[in-house]
């Protein structure tokens, strides 16, 4: 993951499937623009929350591990922690001890 850019991926013992690809254009947050810059952060958050809960099945999936370089994932999981109770997303309150940060050299 990384800003405009995610994959949901269902890792196996002998495959990998990607499940999703969502890319977003994020303008850059310099001057005026920083208003714009965190309503399409939001969006991708957004977009990202939606294939997530459509996806991971925390019945089958073991650990949900959301991977980028710099503090994406810190934002992500943060919205999808707060989402999670706004909207009482059972799935993921029952599961958050199961949702792993690591940091990664890029987000592909």
């Amino acid at each position: 993951m990384q800003e405009g850019l995610a994959h949901i991926l269902l890792v196996g013992r002998s495959m990998t499937i990607t499940r999703s690809r969502i890319e977003t254009s994020i303008p850059r947050k310099h001057g005026p623009a920083i208003a714009g810059y965190e309503s399409a952060l939001n969006k991708f958050f957004e977009n990202v929350l939606q294939a997530f809960l459509k996806h991971v099945d925390f019945n089958v999936v073991r650990c949900a591990v959301i991977a980028s370089p710099g503090f994406t994932k810190d934002q992500f999981h943060r919205h999808l922690l707060l989402e999670a109770e706004r909207r009482q997303l059972r799935p993921i309150i029952e599961n958050k001890s199961r949702i792993i940060l690591v940091h990664t050299s890029s987000g592909y």
